[in-house]
């Protein structure tokens, strides 16, 4: 029984790490910012990143998780740095997947891939504008996605989600300046 079990296993993870030779094109669409003098709301959304191999990932029985990194940057010093996480989880038992966007405090329960696809995708956060910038002043944000590791529990491995993404992961980037415009 175990020995059917680790073939079926090893199968399993051979076919999801060869199935998908050309990877996952993963982009960010182009940043929308909108400010005010005391907050930026920053909103982007992931492309292509979840076609090839990602149902299965998804049901694998583990939380998969993706992240964002969002970096404000003033004259090329780094003025802020923040992260967030959207988890997946799967119930076997309902067949759904429960999406949880930290940056949005809010939970979703997904039925179907494309409904999964889509609230995982989307990215949209308001932060506060970080200190000591005057009127007129240039700021530069940049969003990141990135994918980690994930422990298949049919072959007890841990694999790195990248993979799928070619190790690229997303960014995209913008600039304003603080008074051009607001929420």
């Amino acid at each position: 029984m175990f020995g059917k079990k680790l073939i079926s296993g090893i199968v399993t993870f051979t076919a999801l790490l060869f199935s998908s030779y050309h990877g996952n094109d993963a982009q960010l669409s182009r940043l929308t910012l909108r400010h005010s003098l005391t907050d930026i709301q920053i909103e982007s959304r992931l492309e292509n990143a979840f076609e090839y191999d990602f149902e299965e990932i998804f049901k694998c029985g583990r939380d998969v998780d993706i992240w964002f990194r969002i970096t404000i940057r003033h004259r090329g010093e780094v003025l802020r740095r923040e992260h967030f996480v959207h988890k997946v989880i799967f119930d076997p038992m309902k067949q759904s997947f429960l999406v949880n966007l930290q940056e949005q405090q809010s939970e979703t329960e997904c039925r179907t891939m494309e409904e999964l696809k889509l609230s995982v995708s989307s990215f949209i956060t308001t932060i506060k504008m970080p200190d000591n910038i005057q009127l007129g002043e240039t700021i530069e944000v940049e969003l990141t996605a990135y994918l980690t590791e994930v422990t298949l529990p049919s072959i007890n491995e841990k694999i790195d989600l990248m993979i799928l993404w070619e190790y690229s992961e997303p960014t995209t980037k913008s600039r304003f300046k603080v008074g051009d415009y607001e929420i």
